[in-house]
């Protein structure tokens, strides 16, 4: 053959990655990372796919296959391989994984998944076909999905016995009601534990439903999740009253116009007879908001709040202000639930006048200054 027509050789990184993928040489756990430069020529981002025909094609739908067929990973983060024709991405991946009844992933990334129902039906596939399932995460997925998708995907969650969390980020108006088909209810997934949501709004109510009666989950994070201080305030009722989860993790980037669903959220889930159930982390940028936070402290520690079990106060991406709130005697209901507040903060990070507010609460204060410095 003419040499002008032969097939350029694999790369070498492609050629190692294909032989472990199929069970030459040492295993693969997990997937390398595929945006090196190594890769970046068969598994480019988006702008660059037009670049992906010929030869190059062939290359990369080897891989996939190699990956589908692949039953000793245990970890698999398919993001930076669905980039092209991605119902065929999954349903290479579907289709290997349905022949092996023995894989071992335990935790499953998927993402950019929902461009059609075809994509989710094989990733419905894949969730079926990992016993082991410990960790699932569904993420970028903010379009629109219709009713018989979301009830395949919702059966897939159900039927997966071994799932213990699930994080689901960034996601459309189907949330809910996947949330509501797989989690509330007679016929709901019953191994969940944990329950992290990420910027999804308006599931005020299907978080509601399913705290009331999901006994299975044991502790739900909420992340940037824009609700109205009247929604915020009565999912705090039934934290208050009727959740059966042990730990609801609020985590709020700071703004002042989210002072209001704090504090509703805050002070609605407060309870004289139950144990505090709700952890916020605020995440701040400037002092003033530091402050609205340490108006919140107050609140607690003079027992006008007993809803928080803990309290983290972030300055910029710095865990800057710590409080670890424990019962009094292992009681609520006293003038302040506090017998230790802990504090771990740089004090050049805070004015004197945020000291003095601080310390105006007449508890004792462990300090720890990080930077060996003396108050």
């Amino acid at each position: 053959m003419d040499s002008a027509h032969e097939e350029p050789e694999l790369p070498s990184a492609i050629q190692d990655l294909v032989q472990r993928l199929e069970g030459q040489g040492e295993p693969l756990t997990q997937l390398p990372d595929l945006s090196g430069p190594e890769f970046r020529e068969f598994f480019p981002k988006r702008a660059s796919l037009s670049t992906i025909t010929g030869w190059r094609s062939q290359v990369r739908l080897r891989v996939l296959e190699a990956i589908g067929n692949c039953n000793t990973f245990e970890i698999l983060d398919v993001e930076d391989i669905i980039w092209g024709d991605i119902s065929r991405c999954w349903l290479n991946l579907a289709s290997g994984l349905r022949g092996y009844s023995e894989s071992k992933i335990q935790s499953l990334y998927l993402r950019y998944a929902w461009e059609d129902a075809s994509a989710v039906k094989h990733v419905a596939e894949m969730i079926k076909s990992t016993p082991l399932l410990e960790t699932l995460s569904l993420i970028f997925s903010e379009k629109d999905m219709e009713d018989g998708t979301v009830g395949i995907l919702s059966q897939a969650l159900i039927q997966s016995s071994s799932l213990k969390v699930l994080n689901l980020a960034r996601s459309g108006k189907w949330a809910g009601p996947l949330l509501l088909k797989a989690l509330a209810g007679d016929d709901r997934n019953r191994s969940i534990e944990r329950l992290r949501l990420e910027v999804i709004d308006g599931l005020g109510d299907c978080l509601r439903e399913i705290l009331i009666s999901n006994p299975s989950l044991k502790k739900v994070e909420l992340a940037r999740s824009h609700m109205s201080p009247e929604e915020w305030h009565q999912l705090g009722e039934v934290i208050r009253d009727n959740a059966i989860a042990t730990t609801i993790l609020a985590r709020f980037w700071f703004e002042h116009a989210e002072w209001k669903p704090i504090e509703a959220l805050a002070c609605s889930a407060s309870s004289d007879v139950n144990d505090p159930t709700l952890e916020l982390d605020l995440f701040t940028r400037v002092e003033d908001e530091v402050m609205l936070s340490l108006h919140l402290l107050g609140s607690v520690l003079r027992g006008e709040i007993k809803s928080l079990k803990s309290l983290i106060i972030w300055k910029g991406s710095k865990k800057s202000i710590i409080f670890s709130i424990l019962p009094m005697n292992g009681k609520t209901g006293e003038t302040s639930v506090q017998k230790r507040l802990e504090l771990s903060v740089r004090s050049e990070d805070l004015s004197k006048g945020v000291w003095e507010e601080l310390l105006q609460y007449h508890v004792i204060l462990y300090f720890k200054n990080i930077n060996s410095k003396h108050l």
